[in-house]
């Protein structure tokens, strides 16, 4: 069987990302736990968590490796070719594949560009990878694996796309003691330590922002068995007691999301519940918000992105701004903390739309907003989008480092302008955190120590940064 190394790459030298949310390498986990099942050796290397460069990421590994494997997105990518050159540098016949939302998008030009990189997976890679790992033997490994693209012989080779995954209970359980312990991981923990789960995959709406190149525009849920047997392994083998969902839509089935939140309240648990990724107002309602606190939901962020009606529909994203508010305002009263997702310079904007948005955050009142400049990610139709109509003023298509929160604006479309969209996202910030009151309504809502060292790094490099 085959020896297999995974790694998370470390960014690098970047800014404007959020040091202070650092979550576990989950992809690499169910990756690893499929190939184990098929008695592979395995090792993950979480460069990120372990502060490792690229030129040193050889010393975690033991022995010569068969294949690595190595997951990127749009900031981790330039460390991830860091990795791959350094890893062909000393391991120079072992073949080196890429996957991720970002190679996703990308993956001709990363072979064409990377020597390192033998082959791209594109989209979910359980299956993939655990078929790669079989054939190393052969004398073309790639050969009629599908969801591959691959160079071999001087061409580059696309195989046949592989489907999603139907039945998302086929893959077993991550493989969580290939990680970093867990307490190394960080995120707002109420309670610690905190595990991570993805109760489903994919999102069927058609946000133009959004990537979906991994888990697809499909909603596939774990049975609510599969779930809340996850749990219950996380809180009794790795004493977890707090749980990050990290679902695109978790709320996708309202039944559903009834039926787990039920089954936790039954559990003598007392968990911490964390909706770190947000939910849609179109999906919420208050006897759904009632039910997550009694499950131990402290904090939900919301989606809204843009309060400007002619913005949401050229971003295919409609949102009912009372309603948002309604919900605001219950999970308030609940003593459930609230965050406001929201972005800057998305196509359309102005002075005029911006400054509707920056107000009605203000009225909205969330305890905190999370307020990003809009990128445009390879694969995205926005992405397509800029091409066809607007200007990129930075290069998406290898890789930045500038993170979601950097003074950096990544396109115009139309009359829109790098100095304004810069000027009201700092703007968005100022209004909102730097006022008294404020700053007592998010210290209120502090209800441990590891929360308030979790404030205070997200307020050094987020929000005192842009106000």
């Amino acid at each position: 069987m085959a020896k297999i190394v995974l790694i998370n790459p470390c960014p690098g030298v970047t800014h404007g990302i959020n040091e202070a949310t650092l979550t576990p390498p989950l992809g690499l986990a169910y990756l690893a736990a499929v190939l184990e099942k098929n008695g592979h050796t395995v090792r993950i290397i979480d460069a990120h968590i372990l502060g490792s460069t690229a030129d040193k990421i050889t010393a975690y590994f033991d022995g010569r490796p068969d294949l690595i494997g190595i997951s990127a997105n749009i900031v981790t990518y330039r460390g991830a070719i860091a990795c791959a050159t350094q890893c062909k540098k000393v391991y120079r016949d072992t073949l080196i594949v890429f996957g991720g939302p970002y190679p996703s998008s990308l993956a001709l030009k990363i072979l064409k560009d990377n020597t390192a990189v033998d082959a791209v997976v594109i989209g979910e890679g359980e299956y993939t990878v655990a078929e790669i790992a079989d054939s190393l033997d052969k004398k073309n490994v790639f050969e009629g694996i599908r969801g591959v693209m691959y160079r071999f012989q001087g061409d580059y080779i696309s195989n046949k796309s592989r489907p999603l995954i139907d039945n998302l209970d086929e893959i077993p359980f991550p493989a969580y003691h290939l990680l970093p312990d867990l307490a190394t991981y960080r995120t707002r923990s109420r309670a610690r330590p905190v595990g991570y789960i993805f109760s489903s995959r994919g999102c069927p709406f058609q946000c133009s922002f959004c990537n979906r190149n991994i888990f697809g525009a499909r909603w596939r849920p774990h049975s609510v068995d599969r779930v809340v047997n996850d749990i219950t392994r996380l809180v009794e083998e790795y004493g977890v007691r707090q749980i990050d969902i990290l679902d695109d839509n978790f709320t996708f089935d309202k039944a559903r999301t009834h039926d787990i939140l039920d089954r936790l309240v039954e559990r003598p648990y007392q968990l911490s519940i964390n909706l770190q990724n947000g939910v849609r107002i179109d999906q919420m309602d208050e006897e759904l918000l009632r039910k997550m606190k009694q499950a131990g939901v402290f904090k939900i962020g919301f989606g809204i992105e843009t309060a400007n009606a002619g913005i949401q529909r050229e971003i295919k994203k409609r949102v009912d701004l009372d309603k948002a508010r309604n919900l605001v305002s219950t999970a308030r009263s609940l003593g459930i903390v609230t965050v406001g997702f929201f972005i800057m310079g998305l196509p359309g904007d102005n002075a005029k739309s911006m400054k509707e948005t920056i107000d009605y955050i203000i009225r909205l009142n969330p305890h905190m907003v999370n307020t990003t400049v809009c990128v445009p990610f390879p694969g995205t139709e926005l992405f397509e989008m800029v091409k066809r109509e607007g200007v990129f003023l930075e290069d998406v298509e290898h890789g930045i480092d500038t993170g979601f929160f950097g003074d950096r604006v990544f396109f115009t479309v139309g009359s829109m302008k790098r100095e304004e969209i810069l000027s009201y996202f700092r703007k968005a910030y100022r209004r909102f955190y730097m006022r008294p009151s404020k700053v007592l309504d998010v210290a209120r809502t502090i209800k441990s120590f590891e929360e308030l060292k979790w404030l205070l790094n997200v307020s050094r490099d987020i929000v005192f940064k842009r106000s």
